[in-house]
């Protein structure tokens, strides 16, 4: 009989606190969620946009993701557990007590409390899950933008990414290209229809080094359209998030650019977003 719940439960809470501080700074589970907050009306011909609440959304998604693992150490199924949870928080925790998995689940399944704490360890982030949030901000979108006769298609991963010398470069070409540092981010999505171009999207929420990168992207996409992008076309910086400073000073980018005078950056969250296209469409298409 294994004998170390205590010495085990101990570690664990420890390191518990850490990791529930980036959980909430997490976003997007179930369709309740995403429904409960998105009641689109028109009435007396006005549209108002769609609103998402991701920051309860991904909070939802953690505990699903949490409950998940804590289900399956009940069960005991380990092949499963190892393909289901955050690999490397388990085999980090493996070393660390000199414990095999098998002891682990044994000890979990002595202890109630040690399932729990274990459940939440190894689970995966939902702040690491965010291509989950930004189909439903792109979505969102289109759904409102629709309505307008313009479509906003989600691409997908590296589909179709902007060249350093203004080229769009598919994923077949990318594929034949030795230096990859030529291209840069692929778009997120495409807008067709009323009008055509390209939208960034991300969801970001919190601090930290792939926050700031997310930032560094899009100041790099703004850029990119400064020097090459059509000025017939829309570019949007799509992105929900509570780093308000940094938002600003990419808005204040575009602003200060002499160059654009078209105007046809956008960077927005969701709800502006879809508000650019209530206020800029809705005298062009009929509702």
């Amino acid at each position: 009989m294994y004998t170390r719940t205590i010495p085990i439960l101990f570690f664990l809470y420890s390191n518990i606190f850490s990791l529930s501080a980036l959980q909430k700074k997490s976003i997007c589970f179930s369709k309740k969620v995403y429904t409960s907050k998105t009641l689109q009306i028109r009435k007396m011909n006005t549209i108002l946009p769609i609103q998402i609440d991701f920051i309860n959304s991904r909070k939802e998604r953690q505990k699903y993701n949490n409950t998940r693992i804590y289900n399956i150490i009940k069960s005991g199924d380990i092949s499963k557990l190892q393909k289901e949870c955050n690999g490397k928080e388990l085999q980090r925790i493996l070393e660390d007590l000199q414990i095999s998995i098998d002891e682990l689940i044994y000890e979990c399944n002595s202890n109630e409390l040690l399932a729990k704490m274990t459940s939440f360890r190894i689970s995966k982030l939902a702040s690491r899950q965010g291509t989950r949030d930004e189909t439903i901000q792109i979505e969102t979108c289109n759904t409102t933008s629709s309505i307008f006769g313009m479509n906003i298609k989600q691409l997908s991963n590296d589909s179709l990414r902007p060249s350093k010398d203004g080229k769009l470069i598919t994923k077949k070409e990318f594929a034949t290209i030795q230096d990859k540092n030529t291209c840069l981010k692929s778009f997120d999505a495409e807008i067709s229809g009323l009008c055509r171009g390209f939208v960034f999207a991300k969801v970001v929420y919190g601090d930290g080094g792939h926050q700031d990168n997310v930032f560094e992207e899009a100041h790099t996409f703004i850029e990119w359209v400064f020097q090459f992008g059509e000025k017939t076309a829309l570019y949007v910086v799509l992105i929900d998030t509570d780093r308000n400073a940094k938002v600003e000073q990419l808005k204040n980018k575009i602003s200060s650019h002499h160059g654009n005078e078209q105007k046809n950056i956008v960077v927005a969250n969701h709800i502006e977003f879809q508000q650019f296209i209530i206020d800029k469409y809705s005298n062009i298409s009929s509702v």
